[in-house]
């Protein structure tokens, strides 16, 4: 699966970047904070959430983005009562939008959601609901491809972090890392990851005892959960955030704050970093796509992706890819933000004409009021210029493209070759293998039908290999 993945990212580090102007996402005579989106359909578009605050009390609201207008609308409000709601979490079904939030309308502070579907709203259901408070709701990190596993819920409660799948309202939360006297758990993520040839929930925390800070996770096996394993326990460690099979922390090893990722959590001790030498601290790293190589291995331009900076007590958003390498001319490339506190998200909006549309938010104040920004970054998904490739070895991009529900690839060999061509979803996983043979010189075309395999909407990659020889291209499904 390495290859695969080094062939993505080899290619998709000739992709030029985009300049977009900033929008003001939100418009509202209040405090907008905490944007957050579901996964983007195969249609294009995907919902939105965002708290918007007035005194003590704020309320859930629910937006919609288009992609072929790019235009984001306010739908309605999740909530509307006098209590505090926050920390919304949006997960998507094919046909439900589940909406989860940390709410204090009972006394203290609970985990509760909302199921929307067709325009309607359900009550407010509670995940937890007890006399202690639960806090900080996290939802596995997902991509287009929906699975049962996307229901799963994190939330803290005393130090604790527990485990909830909401499809299964009547089975009681699951106590991942249990706290201790003077032990803590905080900032918890999940995602659905590979370790050592096995898929299964992941969960990472940070873990504090007797103010010391380490960075663990622990895997769910065949057997039910297993050991805690320690990734980092050296210098201040915080925010440990899974980008797919990859996680991503925040040290200060070096004297001031870094972004370190743990690509192969076989290996939870090997780690890269994404500044060799930080002058200014670097911190809180997003994505949105399955994997992440640091600039050691040439490899952040493949995907978008943002962080914050903070230097001489200002705070700016990394905004502009292509400098990177050269950090010390970071005053032209980083938006400044005004306050000190605004959250970063970045995600995959939609898609449309031939482009995924990336956006990256932040708050920021404005008018008196603080609100949510956002600054758009195209990822195309058609044709990827081949240009390390071999004139006597070529792969053409498949017609059509976007396809439902098959689509035909077309290779040309020149000289008698064991040649392989397969199929890989977003994750790098194969999911089928449609030529594996000896070929003569000549133009071979392949049909590939999504039905045989009853495969969901979303992007795919198919690489042609002949001896050291390889190729990769993308094409999107949407059913």
């Amino acid at each position: 699966m390495k290859k695969i993945v080094a062939s993505i990212i080899l290619l998709s580090s000739f992709l030029y970047a985009q300049s977009f102007q900033i929008k003001q996402i939100t418009n509202l005579p209040e405090d907008c904070r905490n944007f957050v989106r579901a996964s983007a359909s195969g249609f294009g578009d995907s919902y939105y959430a965002f708290e918007s605050h007035i005194g003590n009390a704020s309320t859930i609201n629910l937006g919609y983005y288009n992609a072929a207008n790019d235009s984001f609308k306010i739908i309605r409000n999740v909530t509307d009562d006098n209590f505090t709601n926050i920390n919304p979490q949006l997960i998507s079904t094919y046909d439900t939008l589940f909406i989860i939030y940390q709410t204090n309308k009972n006394g203290n502070w609970d985990i509760a959601y909302n199921i929307y579907t067709n325009n309607q709203l359900s009550p407010a259901y509670y995940i937890a609901n007890s006399l202690t408070d639960e806090i900080n709701p996290a939802i596995q990190f997902h991509y287009v491809v929906m699975t049962p596993d996307n229901y799963s819920v994190i939330y803290e409660k005393n130090g604790s972090i527990f485990l909830k799948d909401i499809s299964l309202p009547k089975v009681d939360p699951v106590e991942i890392f249990q706290a201790g006297s003077s032990m803590s758990y905080s900032q918890s993520s999940i995602s659905w990851v590979t370790i050592a040839l096995h898929e299964g929930l992941v969960i990472a925390a940070k873990k504090s005892v007797g103010g010391k800070s380490s960075i663990v996770f622990k895997s769910q096996g065949i057997n039910g959960w297993g050991e805690e394993v320690v990734v980092a326990d050296s210098g201040n460690v915080d925010s440990p955030e899974f980008q797919f099979n990859a996680l991503s922390y925040n040290n200060d090893l070096e004297g001031k704050k870094n972004i370190y990722f743990v690509s192969d959590l076989s290996y939870p001790h090997t780690y890269e970093k994404l500044i060799s030498n930080p002058q200014v601290d670097y911190f809180n790293y997003k994505t949105d796509m399955t994997y992440i190589i640091t600039k050691t291995m040439r490899s952040n331009n493949y995907f978008p992706y943002s962080y914050q900076v903070l230097r001489n007590d200002s705070l700016f958003i990394r905004l502009d890819l292509d400098n990177d390498y050269y950090y010390l001319t970071y005053s032209d490339t980083l938006k400044y933000t005004k306050i000190k506190d605004s959250k970063l998200y970045l995600g995959l909006m939609g898609y449309n004409l031939g482009n995924a549309i990336f956006y990256t938010f932040w708050e920021d104040s404005i008018n008196g009021n603080m609100q949510i920004f956002g600054r758009k970054t195209l990822f195309p998904i058609g044709d990827i210029y081949d240009k390390y490739i071999p004139n006597s070895f070529g792969l053409e991009q498949n017609y059509p493209n976007p396809f439902n529900p098959s689509t035909t690839i077309a290779t040309n060999i020149v000289s008698r070759s064991n040649i392989k061509l397969a199929i890989y979803d977003i994750a790098g996983r194969e999911v089928c293998v449609l030529l594996n043979e000896e070929k003569m010189p000549g133009r071979y075309t392949v049909k590939f039908d999504t039905q045989k395999y009853n495969l969901p909407s979303g992007v795919y990659f198919y690489k042609l290999t002949a001896g050291q020889n390889s190729v990769v291209k993308k094409m999107l499904l949407l059913k």
